[in-house]
């Protein structure tokens, strides 16, 4: 789950960085992620890295709510959750935004391991319910904060284990 966490972290990243259709400001907050995410190839193929940022930076108010959290197109790169951790109802927002872009759910499943083929990473997708996945990565933006780290993980906990193992299931992923 590491890899999950680190994907997310580089997502809210690359949201950031990527506005279509935003202001000026938020479009080079986007680009300054987009940047550095392509550089660090940690972005999934197949998934709009433009779609992704976009969804990240709404999530968090553009360029004047990352402002709020000291995220800068001139700082995006260095942005570390832990010491600027986001709120959990930022985090929550930006995620399922993320969540909205084709193929961002099954690249994340997909993630979990070598043992999951992208067939069955686009078949975990169709089969679990996609507000408790994105409320586990929303807790890779949220830092030390943690009383939301873990209410976030309770809410994913609860909401998620019996539709992923019945998922795995459907989907004919060996554990």
């Amino acid at each position: 789950m590491n890899h999950v966490r680190t994907f997310a972290i580089a997502t809210t990243l690359l949201l950031l960085l990527t506005a279509c259709g935003s202001s000026q400001s938020d479009s080079a907050l986007v680009d300054a992620l987009a940047e550095d995410w392509t550089a660090e190839e940690e972005f999934p193929e197949g998934v709009s890295i433009d779609c992704v940022a976009e969804g990240f930076v709404r999530g968090i108010g553009g360029i004047d709510g990352a402002a709020e959290y000291g995220i800068t197109p001139a700082n995006i790169a260095g942005t570390e959750f832990d010491i600027n951790p986001l709120s959990e109802a930022d985090a929550l927002t930006a995620t399922g935004n993320m969540f909205e872009c084709d193929g961002f759910e099954a690249a994340i499943l997909g993630d979990l391991g070598p043992t999951v083929t992208d067939e069955q990473a686009v078949c975990l997708a169709d089969n679990i319910d996609d507000e408790p996945l994105a409320a586990l990565l929303a807790t890779s933006f949220m830092g030390n904060n943690g009383a939301a780290v873990s209410a976030a993980a309770q809410e994913f906990e609860s909401l998620f284990q019996t539709g992923f193992i019945e998922a795995l299931t459907t989907c004919g992923v060996q554990g």
